[in-house]
């Protein structure tokens, strides 16, 4: 079994803070261009290009645990 080691978790914990800035950055672009359906598009556009920093992810740390701890961090913010 390969084990998330603390290099792959400081690599997991700047993926969640990129992850979560961008989330953040395209929900207050939405916000603002589009102010009453903006509720609508947000799980799209968020996941258009939060999906990028998800999937580099990925590719850096292909190991078990990585998408979990991701999850539950950014969980704990919302």
């Amino acid at each position: 079994m390969k084990k998330l080691k603390v290099q792959d978790l400081i690599a997991v914990g700047i993926y969640t803070a990129i992850y979560f800035l961008l989330m953040s950055v395209c929900l207050l672009i939405l916000r603002f261009v589009i102010p009453g359906f903006h509720n609508l598009f947000i799980p799209a556009v968020t996941a258009l290009f939060s999906g990028i920093i998800y999937l580099i992810l990925l590719n850096k740390v292909p190991k078990f645990g990585a998408i979990t701890i991701m999850g539950t961090v950014v969980g704990l913010f919302f």
